[in-house]
C-alpha cells in the first residue's frame, strides 16, 4: 500500500527529506502517521502501528505495539487485551528464541520459524502480508 502510494514502502526517508507530510492521507479512509522509526496506518475501524528496520524491514514490533493492536481486535484477540498475559507469553518467545531484539531498535523481529503454540505475535507483526491484504481494503 505505501510502495503503491509513494513508490517505497519505508517512507520515513520521504518525510525526513521533505518530500512528503508527517501525516497524510493513502487512500480513502486510509491514513499515515510517521514517528521516530515508525509509521502508524490509521484504517477507518483500527490502525496498525510499525517501525522500519534495516533492509526497509517493516515488521519491527514491540510489546505496546501488540497490545494496542489486541485492543483495536479484542473479539479476535481477547486474550492478550490483559497486557501481563501478552508480557508473559512475548518473553516465552524472546527467550525461545522465535523473536530477537533488532539492532540499535527498541523492537523486535521474528527470528525463526514459530514453533510455539501461541501464534498471536507472528500473525500480528506479518505487516508485509497486512500490506499485501490492504492494498484493495481495509483489514476486518
Amino acid at each position: 500500500m505505501l510502495e503503491e502510494k509513494f513508490g517505497n514502502r519505508n517512507i520515513l526517508r520521504l518525510w525526513r527529506s521533505g518530500k512528503i507530510e508527517r501525516c497524510g492521507k493513502i487512500t480513502n479512509g486510509i491514513q499515515y502517521e510517521l514517528h521516530g522509526v515508525g509509521c502508524a496506518i490509521h484504517f477507518p475501524s483500527e490502525s496498525v502501528n510499525f517501525d522500519h528496520g534495516s533492509n526497509n524491514r517493516i515488521n519491527g514490533f514491540d510489546v505496546w505495539r501488540l497490545y494496542i493492536y489486541a485492543l483495536d481486535r479484542p473479539l479476535v484477540y481477547e486474550h492478550y487485551c490483559d497486557k501481563k498475559t501478552l508480557e508473559k507469553e512475548f518473553k516465552e518467545l524472546v527467550s525461545l528464541k522465535t523473536i530477537k531484539k533488532c539492532r540499535h531498535l527498541m523492537t523486535y523481529i521474528y527470528s525463526t520459524q514459530l514453533t510455539h503454540q501461541n501464534k498471536f505475535i507472528l500473525e500480528t507483526t506479518n505487516l508485509n502480508q497486512l500490506n499485501a491484504r490492504t492494498t484493495t481494503q481495509p483489514p476486518t
